[in-house]
């Protein structure tokens, strides 16, 4: 993402964070941040997944997608250590809408709205076996 969109990417999350609408959004990021979520998106920010997990008491299965470029291993470590007995897997090679990409951040980005490209075997696999057990 260019350093200005970024920079303006941060700006707003910030905002929401805090509770706050934010009125004037570029054209670029209004996809993302069209008046009709912001709403959504603040009452989510309320929520810290960590603590709900803490508090689980049936067996919990944490997946990190490899090249997530929405969610980091960071916050999958977060989750992880809010529930040391949960089993935690990464998934090589996945993004973020559960699909298998080899490439470069644009293959990631195309691979959103490809419907041909299937959902991530290894995924599947690891759910499946989690099940199981």
């Amino acid at each position: 993402m260019p350093p200005a969109m970024y920079s303006e990417a941060e700006s707003i999350i910030d905002s929401l964070k805090n509770g706050h609408l934010v009125k004037n959004v570029s054209s670029q990021m209004n996809i993302l941040f069209r008046p009709s979520v912001q709403p959504y998106m603040i009452s989510w920010f309320r929520h810290d997944p960590a603590e709900y997990v803490k508090k689980l008491k049936s067996p919990l299965l944490i997946i990190q997608a490899e090249k997530d470029i929405q969610v980091d291993m960071e916050e999958a470590t977060i989750l992880r250590n809010a529930s040391p007995k949960s089993q935690f897997y990464v998934v090589k090679d996945m993004n973020h809408v559960l699909k298998t990409v080899s490439g470069d951040i644009q293959e990631n980005v195309a691979s959103y709205t490809n419907p041909d490209i299937p959902v991530s075997h290894e995924l599947v696999t690891a759910i499946v076996n989690f099940i199981d057990v």
